[in-house]
Parts: structure tokens; sequence; C-alpha cells
């Protein structure tokens, strides 16, 4: 693909010619510490018991273990092993039916049409 001691083109104009960021020739990616990996088996073992347990609740359970994260790591692991929290709908928290033709929007129309006014008059609006 790109030979770096080619006669005729550069390695600037090779990078070019296949849009190929030239700094991603060189990366040599780091591969993750001992200390990740535990806290990343230990990540899926929670996950795979209870898959509703947020960030949040990780943070608190890894630091009881002694680990030293911040809900950024383990966002970070989570997003890169692919967990997301599985969260139950509470009946509470679902929508309620709106009658027909009742939205805010309409209902906002129908109250500036009778001459209510959302803003004091002080105001000079």
């Amino acid at each position: 693909m790109i030979e770096y001691p080619h006669p005729k083109l550069s390695l600037r104009r090779q990078c070019s010619l296949l849009s190929v960021n030239r700094g991603g020739l060189s990366y040599q990616p780091v591969p993750a510490d001992e200390q990740t990996l535990q806290i990343m088996r230990r990540l899926d073992e929670w996950y795979t018991e209870h898959p509703d347990l947020g960030h949040r609740r990780l943070v608190v359970l890894l630091k009881q273990e002694g680990w030293v994260v911040n809900i950024k790591r383990v966002r970070r692991l989570r997003a890169l092993m692919g967990l997301e929290t599985q969260s139950l709908r509470r009946s509470d928290s679902q929508a309620k039916p709106v009658q027909a033709g009742c939205t805010p929007a309409t209902l906002f129309l129908f109250a500036t049409r009778l001459g209510y006014r959302p803003y004091p008059s002080s105001l000079g609006h």
C-alpha cells in the first residue's frame, strides 16, 4: 500500500493520494495494563449479574473494593466493552395520553386569541 523508500513518490504524496493521515502510519496502540483489565473483568461480572447498574453506582462499588477510578474512566471502559445500562421504565415516567387537539402549542394559541398575555404588561411587550 504505502512504500517508505519509494523512488518517485514521497511519503507525503502517497498519503495524500490514498487519503491517509501520516500520523496514523507511525501510531502504535498502547496495550491495556493489568489493572485496567482487572477493572474490565469486574465490570463485566457486575454487568452479567445486574445489567441495570449505572456508571455512578459502578464507580461506588469499585471504590469500595479499593480501585482508584472516576466516572469518566468507567464510562470509557464500558463503551469500549460495549456495555450499556438496561434501564426499566417506570410507569409514572411514561407519557400521558394527550387529548385530541390539546397540545401545549394549541393551548398557547387559544390563550393568546382570548387576550391572555404570557408576559406582564410592565415589561413593555
